[in-house]
């Protein structure tokens, strides 16, 4: 076991997180871009733009696991194009496993192989 985890941030340290990461945001969009996106020239008002458009956005826990496991899935599908034709129980079944036989408890024990011992 680790150290305890730090208390989550205050409302006033989670605002200056945003903004940070607003401005951070802010420094990958060359100038041109960035005026013309948010149609102004004001930084302060583009980095609170920022904050309101994407940041807020993703504090929303269930939107942020949709989009874990879109990646997820995304990466998956890349690495095995089989995944998109078909769902993974028939590409199991093509290669002889049977989906019973696929532990998915995640406790660790692999001492139950099927109930076949040699």
């Amino acid at each position: 076991m680790g150290p305890p985890a730090p208390p989550p941030p205050s409302a006033e340290e989670r605002w200056a997180i945003k903004r940070r990461a607003a401005g951070s945001i802010r420094a990958l969009i060359p100038a041109y871009g960035a005026h013309k996106y948010f149609a102004t020239d004001d930084e302060q008002a583009i980095i609170n733009d920022v904050v309101e458009n994407i940041l807020e956005p993703l504090d929303d826990v269930y939107l942020n696991k949709h989009l874990v496991y879109a990646i997820v899935e995304l990466i998956l599908v890349r690495l095995i194009p089989e995944l998109e034709e078909q769902p993974i129980s028939d590409l199991l079944a093509e290669r002889g496993v049977e989906w019973e036989d696929v532990s998915m408890s995640g406790d660790g024990d692999s001492s139950d192989k099927g109930g076949k011992e040699g």
